[in-house]
């Protein structure tokens, strides 16, 4: 994450796992380890400092299962659902950049960048332009497509 009124990053690694359209696993191991298990139903998280368990459900919080469906939509590039919701305009070979139309997406990007690997198989890059101009950058390095996922992933400590 880039904090541009700072002119700050602060660096974060893990993995990320998906199942798709079932649920998304992202643990961080540095600066601190944390555990996100995300689905259409609720939102999980973990981290080392607490040792506590927050969740989130959906039937709460509606805006979880959107953004459910917005990532698995990113991740997966299946851009026909995206182009009600955003303005979709490809900037090179690989790039798509999403401008939101909704007002509710509208109050934290400005826009949303994919950047794709070279055979569209996978998701190189996800860049988020905050309102405030501070950006979140992921990159995701060893990808592996249709690969088994180990049962502990979505488990929580």
């Amino acid at each position: 994450r880039h904090f541009k009124e700072l002119d700050f990053d602060a660096v974060t690694t893990g993995a990320m796992a998906q199942e798709q359209g079932k649920r998304l696993a992202w643990t961080t191991t540095t600066p601190l380890k944390s555990i996100c298990i995300f689905t259409e139903d609720s939102f999980q998280f973990w981290d080392e400092e607490s040792k506590r368990t927050t969740t989130i459900k959906a039937s709460r919080f509606p805006w979880i299962k959107m953004i459910f469906q917005l990532q698995t939509n990113w991740l997966n590039g299946d851009l026909a659902p995206l182009q009600k919701l955003f303005q979709l305009e490809i900037t090179d070979e690989t790039t798509l950049c999403m401008t939101p139309l909704d007002q509710a997406t509208k109050l934290f990007f400005s826009t949303i960048t994919i950047t794709f690997s070279d055979d569209f198989t996978t998701v190189r890059k996800v860049l988020f332009t905050e309102k405030t101009g501070d950006t979140i950058e992921l990159v995701f390095k060893n990808t592996q497509y249709n690969a088994p996922i180990p049962p502990q992933t979505w488990r929580l400590p």
